[in-house]
Parts: structure tokens; sequence; C-alpha cells
């Protein structure tokens, strides 16, 4: 009897003590990971001023006011209360404020960025010539390959509204909702660029003088731009030039228009020629286009009379899709030098010089 308890007793003093091994194993993993994140968080703090120092390089000065950093333990966020930024934008001087900033990366992933932006951007030239407001109800920006070798830039926001003044013109526009990607192609060195842009909901004064007044519009594009290096201290027409002289075009894969019963779709590339006009070629879907031929004082039975010739003159039969021809009209479109022609048609449109 008094053997079974010795070697009960025997037995308790032999069982490992777990419970101690485990805690210093948690506080140990603990004051590592802890580690890890605030060394991620002091990295995160530098990529944001060599940013900001870069940024300044171009002649635009960022301020973040009350820096915070947060989102310990799996996340390391960056969040500015009303930033300020005063430089170039497109060659003008602008100084302009944000509501907010926050800046979010996993901390297994610390050069892929998530952006929170709070409304509004309220911006003014330096002459007070041009001042504008953007508010919009989200928008969040998602960047890939930070801070030297950014490949992809992902956009999605809501409800943007656009008010101001440019010297005695009003500006003004709406865009229900907003999403674009931006991304290097591989293996072009990033000279050329993938994008999937779409606006629905959208009502801007170029739309209407465009179209014809109406209701808001959904647009979309896709496609590749080719020689694409863009230097953001320079103008817009600096930039274009250096584009053109480059041998940049860009190839439309898909580019849809709807509004109401109003649809047209296109795909084809242009390119900007030594005169700064649009030298294009593209295969074009519509319905319901005849309110926009009229607009720009084209005769829509015409058109349709020209396709119809042009489609026998190439081998049809013309009859092969009568009811479809009703509805739909499948024509070519050339710009050549800024002159566009419908079909076989000739109109009198020309687009004037990009800059």
């Amino acid at each position: 009897m008094q053997s079974s308890v010795v070697s009960a007793a025997g037995v308790r003093q032999r069982r490992p003590s777990w419970q101690p091994r485990l805690l210093l194993a948690l506080v140990g993993a603990a004051v590592g990971w802890s580690g890890l994140w605030y060394f991620g968080a002091r990295q995160t703090g530098q990529v944001l001023d060599a940013w900001l120092a870069r940024e300044k390089t171009f002649g635009r000065v960022w301020s973040c006011p009350d820096r915070h950093i947060g989102g310990y333990p799996f996340a390391i966020a960056i969040s500015c209360a009303s930033p300020r930024f005063d430089g170039l934008i497109f060659g003008h001087d602008y100084s302009g404020t944000l509501q907010g900033f926050r800046a979010t990366a996993v901390l297994a992933h610390p050069r892929d960025v998530d952006v929170e932006v709070a409304s509004p951007f309220v911006a003014t030239s330096e002459d007070g010539k041009v001042n504008f407001q953007i508010t919009w109800d989200a928008l969040a920006i998602q960047l890939n390959g930070l801070p030297q070798d950014l490949w992809q830039v992902a956009i999605d926001g809501k409800n943007f509204v656009l008010h101001g003044t440019a010297g005695a013109v009003g500006i003004a526009g709406k865009v229900g909702d907003a999403t674009a990607k931006i991304a290097q192609r591989a293996g072009t060195g990033g000279n050329a660029l993938d994008f999937d842009v779409a606006l629905n909901g959208t009502a801007l004064p170029m739309i209407d003088e465009a179209l014809g007044p109406g209701s808001p519009t959904d647009i979309s594009a896709q496609g590749t731009a080719t020689q694409t290096a863009f230097d953001p201290g320079l103008t817009a027409a600096q930039n274009l030039e250096h584009w053109r002289a480059a041998g940049g075009r860009v190839n439309l894969t898909t580019f849809t228009l709807t509004r109401g019963d109003t649809k047209f779709a296109a795909k084809g590339a242009f390119a900007l020629n030594d005169a700064h006009r649009v030298d294009g070629q593209f295969d074009t879907r519509s319905s319901g286009f005849e309110p926009v031929l009229q607009h720009y004082g084209i005769d829509p039975s015409l058109i349709s009379f020209g396709a119809l010739l042009g489609n026998l003159l190439s081998g049809g039969s013309g009859q092969s899709q009568p009811q479809q021809q009703e509805t739909a009209l499948h024509l070519p479109v050339h710009i050549d030098d800024g002159a566009i022609a419908v079909g076989p048609i000739r109109t009198s449109i020309r687009i004037p010089p990009a800059y």
C-alpha cells in the first residue's frame, strides 16, 4: 500500500511542467512579433518620408499633420488629419487640403498599401483664378509595389461631385461610381500600361457637348497605352509631347458608352501626329445613335445607306440581317489629322489639336 502511494507521488513529480513553458513561449512570441511590428512601422514611416521627399523634388509639398501609426498587431496603418498640398499640378501651382488620409499595409505584405481618402479635396490655384472642390462618399486606392517599383494602381469610389470656377467659367460634374485599374504590362519595362476604367452615372459638360443634353452616361474603356513615361513635374502638354515623340499610342480593346437607349461600342487604336492631332481607326457598333448624328448635322439615313453600299461593295448581300440593320449600325470610323469619316461619309467634324 505504501509503495503504491510512493509510486503515484513519483509519477506526479515526473510530469512535465508545460504550463510555464507555454506561457514563456507565448511571451517570447509576443515580444518577437511586437519587435517585428515596430520595425515594420518604422520602415513604413521611412517609406512615407521618402515619398514626401520624392514629391518635393517634383515641386509638390505634402504635409501630414498629426501623423499616427497604428494597426497593431497584424497591420501597419498611417493616418493624417487634414493633410495639405502645395505645388505643381500639370505645371501650375495649386494649394489644397484633404479631410483625412489613412494608408494600411498588412505586415506580411508591406509593399501593398490600401489607402482611404476622406472627402473633400479643396484646391486653389496660386493666382486665385481656379478654385474647385471634389466631394465623394467613398474613395479607396490600392497601390502595389511601393515605394520604388509601383506596378499597379486600383481606384474605387462612389458619388463624386465636382464644382468650382475657372475665371468666370463654372466647373461642374458628377460620377456615380468610378473604378479604375492601371497596371504595367509585363515584359515592357514599365513603358506600357494596361487600363480598365468604368465611370457610371457620369454627368459632365464635355459629354453633353459631344452627345447633346441627356441623362447621365455610363462609360467604360479597356486597353493598353504604350510609351507611357510620365513626369509629374511637367505640364500635361509637355508630357503629351514626350509621349507622341516616343511613338506612343492607345490600343482600345473595348470602349462602350451607354445613355438611355443610345449605345455605342468601339475598338481600335489612335495616336497623335506631328500637328498634335488625332490619327486613328475604329470598328464601331451603335444603336439609338441617330440623335447624336443629327446633333452634328449628319443625316442618319445617309450613313445607313453608305453602310449598306459598303457592305454590297465588299461582297455582302446587304440583306443577311435586315432586322438588325434597322436597329444597329456597324461602321468603321477613320480619324485622319483630326478629321472624322463615318463609314464612307466624310463629316465636317474635326477634332482640334490635343495641345
